[in-house]
């Protein structure tokens, strides 16, 4: 019953999509066929009860098209039907017919566009056309033939056109057209396996909350860029309400949510050390002011981020198109991995915090095993929950929003580069390679740094086979961040992707850690380090910037093991937060030409 419900539900929207692309008289059209095929699976992912057709002849498309009008006609509560098609097209005395391909029986023939929104008509509460026609390589004198021996041997010659005409088809009628009437539209654009209008529609169509009206403003800019004005889409809207492909009120929290959560997390940090005020006032109140700043921070990215889907629901936001990636998707900016990467330290924080407490409380010698969570007799030498928290959660966010940054940019970096040792590597191994640079240089300047800042603070030596698995744990939870907050590519698939990609990668980070950290361990060389940099902070010959040398010579060692494995997480992260079809971890195929 409910798979029933599920289906019926679905079945909400229909689409019907065609692509012919073995013409005979005009040349065949190589990407009709998989325009199709891409804008068939790119409705389906949004709900769309999908019919697809290719290469049909006159009689099997009235077939077809017959067949889906009734059983569309026969289900109840079908509010959008929608017709796609790819291949030639044109127009005679003011009227737009496709061009079907010929058969065995038949050859090509003409079909009314004009009767085929007439029979949706009445099935659905509004009808969607979108038409990528009268493309290139049109024979406008051979099909001129054709159709006149189709239609009668002794007739005259019919007097075609190219382009298609704009036409009033009533109300509730939506049609896009790929090319401004009277114009062509390019099968093409160099090697792309995609024609334009498809390749920015099948971009832009599953963007939460785009009104219809904007996504067409963001495929007509493209179009228009891609093939340097020579083709501009069209479209003609006569609905009444706006319309969503993938409508989501639920943006305003899922595409912010991991700042909601940074709230959260940071909200709960000030009440611990509300709470501990009591107990340690002076250093209470630094903490709560400290965690005050983390929420306050947090609250104005949630705020700009609401902003932001507000924007984009009033079909606001609308940009040039900048330099795509390898998923011909915008790119991911420096700034947001940063942002990214802060919400996540902050979230990821308590992964951190409340184990390193927990074993620190449990230290036999420090007489600390006892007391209660918030103990005003307790010693100094035991550790206060608030100080841990806030600490880590200032600690992740400088960690986490350097490498969320530097990753990113190295990824973009390396992605672009024309270096021979950057082409011998797939375009997912190029943004995994991008990272583990970017994360490589993070480390060097967060392992010193970091050492020198806990080990100044006089806290218990942490372990790294400790630190390995909840460092891990933290920066995968920065990666999903990273990950999903740029709202030009929020999507809730992306989001799972990226938070079961971010638990592969995280496997894979221990496994390439766990063979470094041992043999640093067995060879006594973290002990040592440790030891020396004790002595030498401690020792009250040597002047302040020396002590502190010490400790960050000593924190070096951590960012070079830790920074390119963390860095690789983040990369692997991202790319299986891609769709897994478009994988090409070892493909040297141009990144902007293949088949998203």
């Amino acid at each position: 019953m409910a798979l029933k419900v599920f289906a019926s539900r679905r079945a909400r929207k229909a689409a019907f999509v065609l692509g012919n692309r073995a013409y005979a008289s005009s040349e065949p059209l190589p990407n009709a066929e998989r325009d199709a095929r891409e804008i068939a699976g790119q409705l389906r992912a949004l709900g769309f009860d999908v019919t697809l057709e290719t290469n049909l002849s006159a009689a099997a498309h009235r077939t077809a098209f017959t067949r889906f009008v009734n059983r569309i006609s026969s289900e109840k509560g079908v509010e959008t039907v929608l017709l796609y098609f790819a291949g030639h097209g044109f127009q005679e005395a003011g009227r737009n017919y496709l061009l079907s391909v010929s058969s065995l029986d038949a050859p090509e023939e003409a079909i009314s566009l004009q009767r085929m929104i007439s029979d949706l008509k009445g099935i659905a509460e509004r009808r969607l056309i979108f038409l990528d026609a009268c493309r290139d390589y049109f024979n406008v004198e051979k099909v001129a033939k054709t159709l006149a021996q189709t239609r009668s041997a002794t007739g005259p010659v019919p007097r075609i056109e190219t382009g298609l005409a704009e036409f009033d088809y009533g109300n509730e009628v939506f049609i896009a057209y790929s090319a401004a009437p009277g114009g062509t539209a390019l099968d093409s654009v160099g090697d792309a396996p995609l024609s334009p209008f498809a390749t920015a529609l099948a971009r832009y169509v599953a963007e939460l909350d785009l009104p219809l009206s904007t996504v067409m403003t963001r495929v007509r800019d493209e179009v228009a860029q891609v093939t340097q004005n020579a083709q501009l889409p069209w479209s003609s809207d006569g609905l009444r309400k706006p319309f969503f492909f993938n409508p989501g009120a639920h943006l305003i929290l899922t595409g912010n949510l991991m700042a909601l959560l940074a709230v959260v997390v940071s909200i709960a940090a000030m009440i611990v050390a509300a709470i501990e005020f009591g107990v340690d006032g002076l250093r209470a109140a630094v903490n709560l002011l400290l965690a005050g700043l983390v929420a306050t921070t947090s609250v104005a990215i949630l705020l700009f981020g609401v902003l932001r889907v507000q924007a984009r629901l009033k079909g606001q936001g609308t940009k040039p198109l900048p330099t795509t990636d390898l998923h011909g998707e915008t790119p991911i900016p420096p700034w947001h991995g940063a942002v990214g990467g802060l919400l996540g330290g902050i979230i990821g924080s308590p992964f951190v915090a409340i184990p390193y407490w927990w074993t620190w409380r449990s230290t036999d010698s420090l007489g600390c095993t006892q007391f209660d969570l918030f103990d005003a007799s307790a010693s100094d030498r035991c550790p206060r929950i608030a100080d841990i928290v806030v600490e880590s959660m200032l600690a992740g966010i400088f960690i986490t929003g350097l490498l969320g940054a530097l990753t990113v940019a190295g990824a973009n970096l390396v992605l672009h580069s024309d270096r021979r040792w950057t082409q011998r590597l797939g375009p997912d191994g190029r943004i995994v390679a991008g990272a583990v640079l970017g994360g490589t240089a993070a480390g060097l300047v967060l392992g010193p740094l970091i050492t020198a800042w806990f080990g100044s603070l006089d806290r218990p030596f942490l372990d790294p086979s400790f630190i390995m698995v909840f460092a891990a744990l933290t920066i995968a939870v920065a990666a999903v961040s990273i990950n999903s907050y740029s709202l030009e590519r929020f999507s809730m698939a992306r989001m799972q992707r990226s938070f079961l990609g971010a638990l592969v990668s995280m496997t894979l980070s221990i496994i390439l850690l766990g063979p470094a950290i041992f043999l640093l361990a067995t060879t006594g060389l973290i002990e040592t380090i440790y030891l020396w940099a004790k002595r030498g902070f401690y020792d009250d010959a040597f002047g302040t910037a020396r002590k502190y040398g010490f400790l960050l010579a000593a924190g070096l060692p951590y960012g070079l093991v830790f920074g390119p494995c963390l860095g690789f997480l983040i990369g692997v992260a991202r790319v299986l937060g891609e769709p897994w079809t478009d994988l090409t971890f070892w493909s040297r195929r141009d990144a902007l030409t293949r088949r998203r």
